[in-house]
């Protein structure tokens, strides 16, 4: 066995999360699965709240692309509880309603009734925040138990969808106090990641695969119990932070705003209302702060991070509703914009950014995401969107201050997006590891002859020629 480092005691991943590996096919299913989004967490449990079998590529919380719970399961006295009703009441909230019949209580088996109601309210904004409550509708009070599961297997983002390493690096047993678990492992970079479970209501027993509460519910009472999970090592004591309803209540506030500061639209069918009203908290809950700056992310659960042209395209449309979420992604991409020839990275002078991921393997240096520059259409659609938010807003200033990063653009498509001097803009991969197609399609066979057949790089895409025009 390893040596203690820094107090930490190694051990095997089994030992540390209660299974050997990743339980990841692509015939995983997501049906069902309740999705929560805030800043660089995302959540994925199913329709009871659970993240569960441990391991299974479908769910987890994530933070800044690795999954750091991938075991988080409630227990109850009596069985499996029946499911009533889940629901996701908004970006950052999940509602899920259990409950337990009267079997586990004597009751009859052939006519079993709900008798003790489970209301799960799980919320995201830093961490994950739990609230669990339990009703007693019998008329004599009932012993009961509630115990949680957890583990984290700190797996990266790309593991996760499907990607196979030939090792991991160093877990470490789960520290465990009367409040609290920590959870610890050393990445192959050298890192040292953790996340922590805290609980508000001391258990009864904690150990290192979870917590127990042993209860007495009195008839008609109401029992709560409240936990966190966040990254890093949070704070283990009591009252350390606000309650599940500070956190709504603050959430609500962040979205009321939002929503002011956008465009608003009216119409007499009801249904398209709500699905606009849907759309626009939708793209609040996109956005990602990172490197001291506010970009909206590429998709949820996935794609939770910076991408150069998922970004720009949807900034060119929603340019109507909120002109900021253009502004925002154009500072973004010209901070990150390219300054040096890097193979690995296919970073080039004045190129825009494709994809960045902060997770292990990107730290590793086992996929060039650091950021990743692969892509042939950022550059002239950052142009383009340059140009549009000019016209829809008039910002003058916002023109003056990416001048120099406009006219570097414009000098890689003429020089790098165009090395043979044909006057098309191609693309050719020079990393080992990048993709093999950098335009919008760019699965490994997206962009076939008729035929089937797959063309030789470089290749010129007709519409990243159009693209080039619009941005000239």
């Amino acid at each position: 066995m390893a040596p203690r480092v820094d107090g930490r005691t190694p051990v095997s991943m089994e030992d540390a999360v209660g299974y050997s590996g990743i339980e990841c096919t692509h015939q995983a299913a997501m049906v069902n699965v309740l999705v929560l989004k805030h800043d660089r967490l995302f959540l994925l449990v199913d329709e009871y709240g659970n993240i569960a079998p441990p391991g299974q590529c479908g769910t987890g919380l994530f933070h800044d692309d690795t999954r750091i719970l991938s075991h988080y399961a409630l227990r109850f006295a009596g069985g499996e509880p029946v499911r009533l009703s889940s629901q996701t009441a908004s970006p950052f909230q999940a509602l899920v309603d259990l409950a337990i019949t009267d079997r586990a209580f004597g009751g009859d088996s052939w006519d079993p009734k709900n008798v003790i109601h489970i209301r799960r309210e799980l919320v995201l904004d830093d961490r994950l925040v739990e609230r669990v409550t339990l009703t007693n509708f019998l008329m004599r009070p009932v012993d009961v138990w509630v115990r949680l599961d957890v583990a984290s297997d700190f797996a990266d983002i790309f593991e996760v969808r499907g990607w196979r390493r030939e090792g991991r690096g160093q877990f470490y047993a789960p520290e465990v106090t009367e409040r609290s678990l920590v959870f610890a492992y050393r990445g192959q970079d050298g890192a040292i990641i953790e996340s922590s479970v805290v609980f508000e209501q001391a258990p009864t027993e904690v150990d290192r695969r979870g917590a127990r509460w042993d209860l007495q519910l009195e008839p008609k009472a109401r029992c709560t119990l409240e936990w966190h999970v966040a990254p890093g090592r949070a704070a283990r004591s009591r009252g350390g932070g606000p309650s599940v309803g500070e956190r709504l209540a603050r959430l609500t506030a962040e979205y009321e705003r939002w929503r002011a500061e956008c465009a608003r639209w009216r119409t007499d069918v009801a249904e398209f209302n709500t699905t606009l009203a849907q759309a626009v908290d939708d793209l609040r809950s996109l956005y990602i702060h990172t490197d001291g700056e506010e970009i909206i992310s590429a998709g949820i659960p996935w794609y939770t991070t910076a991408f150069g042209r998922d970004a720009i395209l949807t900034s060119l449309q929603t340019l109507p509703l909120n002109p900021a979420i253009a502004n925002d992604t154009l500072r973004y991409l010209a901070h990150h914009q390219g300054e040096k020839v890097d193979p690995f990275t296919e970073e080039q002078p004045g190129k825009i950014m494709h994809e960045l991921r902060r997770g292990e393997l990107a730290r590793a240096g086992e996929i060039p995401h650091v950021p990743y520059y692969g892509t042939i259409d950022a550059t002239p659609l950052w142009l383009v969107l340059l140009h549009e938010t000019w016209r829809w807003t008039g910002d003058t200033t916002l023109v003056r201050d990416l001048l120099p990063h406009a006219e570097r653009a414009l000098a890689w498509i003429d020089h790098y997006g165009d090395l043979d001097g044909d006057g098309f803009v191609e693309y050719a991969r020079t990393s080992e590891k990048g993709l093999v197609n950098q335009g919008w399609k760019d699965s490994g066979d997206g962009v076939p002859f008729p035929d089937g057949r797959l063309p030789e790089p470089p290749i010129a895409l007709v519409e990243v020629q159009g693209y080039v025009c619009d941005a000239k």
